[in-house]
């Protein structure tokens, strides 16, 4: 070996002796701390992972509970539905028992005494009517 290359060896070498003390002593080297990190991380993987199962788990009983609420709206609308069509029907039914008697009523005392009929069986039609929508709608919201 050359003189030169002698010293840089040399001196490459005192280098690594003076800075090795600092490099084992990093935090890097120690490997008691990087099994500690690892731990932890593993930990803290763990708990991501439950935290995403628990999140999870909430997002489909929010799912099945918004589910339920549907099918529960879907029925009420189906039976107020049915209730307003039967209605309509009873309505119109008396509303045309209403239009003949009238055409057979001769005097103004009958037709007076007819709109007073249709008038008394319209009100309990609609009393009828509400009597049932409110039991539809108790019977939806206590379930």
């Amino acid at each position: 070996m050359s003189k030169m290359t002698k010293l840089i060896s040399v001196a490459a070498l005192s280098t690594a002796f003076l800075c090795a003390p600092a490099l084992v002593s990093h935090s890097g080297f120690d490997f008691g701390l990087a099994h500690a990190d690892g731990d932890k991380a593993a930990e803290m993987k763990k708990k991501a992972e439950e935290q995403r199962m628990a999140a999870e788990k909430r997002h489909e009983d929010m799912k099945k509970e918004a589910e339920e609420h549907r099918a529960k709206s879907e029925k009420m609308h189906n039976e107020m539905k049915t209730l307003n069509e039967e209605h309509q029907k009873e309505v119109q039914m008396l509303n045309e028992d209403m239009q003949k008697g009238m055409q057979t009523a001769k005097t103004p005392e009958e037709r007076q005494k007819l709109q007073m009929t249709h008038s008394e069986k319209m009100q309990e039609l609609q009393k009828g009517f509400e009597e049932k929508r409110m039991k539809i709608q108790e019977q939806n919201m206590g379930k």
